[in-house]
């Protein structure tokens, strides 16, 4: 299946800027293990600081030049 992409899963940041993990229905169950979980939380917290840094920069260039 290479190029076709179904997630079950999305990694986002609330206004509070915490993660929140949002699991989508799936054709299959998805069962991970307790690695493959943690492997999921280490992901989300590197993206974590990531996504606020740009967050932050779009709301600063959106009040600084509202035309954007």
């Amino acid at each position: 299946m290479e190029g076709k992409s179904n997630p079950f899963m999305e990694i986002g940041v609330t206004e509070e800027k915490q993660l929140t993990f949002t699991f989508y229905a799936n054709d299959k169950n998805v069962a991970l293990t307790v690695e493959q979980w943690g492997e999921v939380v280490k992901r989300g917290r590197e993206f974590l600081p990531k996504a606020i840094v740009d967050e932050d920069a779009s709301m600063y260039a959106k009040t600084t030049n509202p035309a954007s």
